[in-house]
């Protein structure tokens, strides 16, 4: 999967930052730098194409064959398991509006619009995995508008590119986990500084989820999910753990992620419609309610 780089960066960097991208890519198609290990890629040895000229080595059945494996075996895919089962299995995401905050490579967004979402939003702050999820979008569906959109690193708030206006029936993401500082690019997947992103998504997430709407977050850090559940409930938020697995038994760090959603609770919004400095949310353009997710609700006494 191909980013378009300068030849004096530092492919090394760019692909960790976009985690499971397969190739750095000049714009002249010279190959700065090439990683696999995600199985699948029959006859092409990615090695050999590091300095060569992609263009030239690469065929149009082989770039179809790499975007094809990419998304059956990216190693992302293990945090989002239940995610991706509720799109393509329950259809979650069909004639819905669908932001993904911290796209990455696009797996998810592109996967919403093969399963017929009705638009897709999808938002990262590093501009490596922008770019990539544009390449990816364009190759993988290239009947749909995948709107990507570069967060600033100096306003990494959750909705800081979306407009006030914006509402959407489903905001999914799989967020970085822990507090710390992200040093390198790659870091951006594992750390939330100050807890920036979490906060700022529950801060702002009753002006652009809709009164029906549902938020999915993937997460595979304990101290992150009791963190989330603490916070959510401080703002008036219905905390709900989509996962059949008992969360105090878990390692810290664990695989696959567990699902958790967020909804907006029914005494927020009268609570919201009686305040006249307060936006009127929006329905549901369907009219209706989402179903409810078949998956076993865990009540956590989680302090």
């Amino acid at each position: 999967l191909r980013m378009n780089v300068d030849g004096g960066m530092n492919a090394d960097t760019l692909l960790d930052a976009a985690r499971t991208a397969t190739l750095a890519v000049g714009d002249d198609g010279t190959v700065f730098a090439a990683r696999g290990g995600f199985g699948g890629f029959s006859n092409i040895d990615l090695a050999a194409l590091v300095g060569t000229n992609v263009f030239e080595r690469l065929t149009p059945a082989d770039a179809d064959e790499l975007a094809t494996s990419f998304i059956e075996n990216a190693g992302e895919a293990d945090d989002t398991v239940s995610l991706r089962k509720l799109i393509v299995d329950d259809g979650i995401v069909a004639s819905r509006d669908v932001l993904d905050i911290g796209t990455g490579t696009g797996i998810i967004s592109i996967l919403c619009l093969q399963n017929d979402a009705k638009s897709v939003v999808a938002t990262d702050i590093i501009p490596a995995a922008v770019a990539n999820a544009k390449y990816n979008a364009a190759m993988l569906a290239p009947q749909s508008d995948l709107d990507v959109r570069l967060v600033s690193k100096d306003s990494p708030g959750a909705f800081e590119v979306i407009a006030e206006h914006e509402q959407f029936d489903l905001i999914i993401s799989n967020p970085p986990w822990e507090d710390g500082v992200a040093g390198k690019p790659a870091d951006h997947a594992y750390y939330d500084p100050g807890f920036v992103l979490m906060d700022s998504l529950l801060d702002q997430l009753p002006k652009h989820l809709r009164r029906s709407g549902r938020c999915l977050l993937a997460y595979g850090h304990v101290p992150a999910i009791k963190r989330l559940k603490v916070e959510a409930e401080k703002r008036d938020l219905e905390f709900k753990i989509l996962d059949e697995r008992d969360l105090d038994s878990l390692d810290t760090d664990f695989l696959p992620g567990m699902l958790v959603e967020i909804r907006i609770t029914l005494s927020w919004a009268a609570n919201s419609k009686a305040s006249a400095s307060s936006p009127e949310l929006d329905p549901s353009p369907n009219g209706a309610e989402f179903d409810d997710s078949p998956a076993v609700e865990q009540e956590s006494d989680q302090d």
